[in-house]
């Protein structure tokens, strides 16, 4: 998939799943951009996604399993962020 410049516009946050992906989307990235671009893992435990090809048989599974827990931390975060800033209104 090929992010366009105005994907920075439209969404709130820019996941990469590893830190090739994160310079690469960083450096096509206009001034002033209104998303949030890190590194998915950032939101958990600062690792990158991985590759469930090397992963052996469960590779898959592994690879599955660390992206729910990346997708929960996200929401997680970022619910907390909406609901402290709708209280303090």
């Amino acid at each position: 998939m090929i992010i366009s410049a105005q994907d920075y516009e439209d969404f709130d946050y820019i996941l990469a799943s590893d830190e090739y992906n994160l310079s690469h989307l960083k450096s096509r990235a206009p001034k002033g951009h209104k998303a949030v671009v890190r590194l998915w893992g950032s939101y958990l435990d600062d690792n990158a996604i991985e590759d469930p090809y090397y992963g052996g048989l469960n590779g898959f599974e592994s690879v599955y399993q660390q992206c729910v827990k990346l997708s929960n931390a996200f929401l997680d975060e970022i619910t907390s962020k909406e609901s402290s800033s709708e209280s303090s209104k």
